[in-house]
């Protein structure tokens, strides 16, 4: 008695328990997060005399992710550099990197590696994306960065000045910032204890017999 064709999946190992091959040679496989990578399939059809057999390859493609974060600060005409990062399950595979959205003169080199150079007219924030490919998957990353420029004391006072012990001092400096944000602080680096400066740049020294000479 000829018995009826019938399809088998080999092998039968753990990695493929979740495969299902109907009896209309239908192949199900639900993958997961523990697939990756390539998977060799090996399907029988068997009759009870003889039998063909089918090899192929399933490859399943782990999700790509950038993982790293851009730093927000950079400075006008000063280099400014920031290795993009990226993680996969599986073997590692050979990643393309692109800017889709960038300001003049950014760039990203093979490595992943994103290069600029801001210009004065490029002040403020400046925003940017990045993209990662394995050729089949992808991700896109949003960033920022803050091009700042430094303030610039334009007004101030003689450097050398003579005052009579007891006198209050009071001087008057103002400075001047690219940046269309920005909030000046003034701070005495160095100087007397009781010298003070306002929010304003204004400089205020009580003097007295203990501050003689310079």
């Amino acid at each position: 008695i000829r018995r009826p064709p019938s399809s088998t999946l080999f092998p039968d190992t753990t990695l493929f328990r979740s495969m299902v091959l109907d009896r209309n040679g239908i192949l199900t496989w639900r993958t997961n997060e523990t697939h990756h990578d390539d998977y060799q399939v090996v399907i029988s059809a068997y009759d009870g005399f003889d039998k063909d057999v089918q090899t192929f390859t399933i490859n399943v493609n782990a999700k790509l992710t950038l993982t790293s974060s851009a730093p927000h600060l950079a400075r006008v005409n000063k280099p400014y550099k920031y290795q993009v990062t990226s993680f996969q399950p599986g073997t590692q595979k050979q990643y393309t990197y692109s800017l889709p959205q960038a300001p003049e003169g950014m760039t990203v080199d093979e490595q992943g590696i994103i290069h600029w150079t801001p210009g004065p007219n490029q002040l403020d924030t400046n925003e940017f994306q990045v993209r990662v490919s394995d050729g089949i998957t992808e991700d896109v990353q949003d960033g920022w960065v803050f091009v700042n420029s430094p303030p610039r004391i334009i007004n101030a006072p003689m450097a050398a000045m003579t005052v009579m012990a007891g006198d209050t001092i009071q001087l008057g400096f103002s400075a001047t910032d690219a940046n269309s944000t920005s909030q000046q602080q003034w701070v005495i680096s160095r100087g007397p204890l009781n010298m003070t400066v306002d929010s304003i740049g204004n400089v205020i020294w009580p003097t007295g017999y203990g501050n003689l000479d310079a």
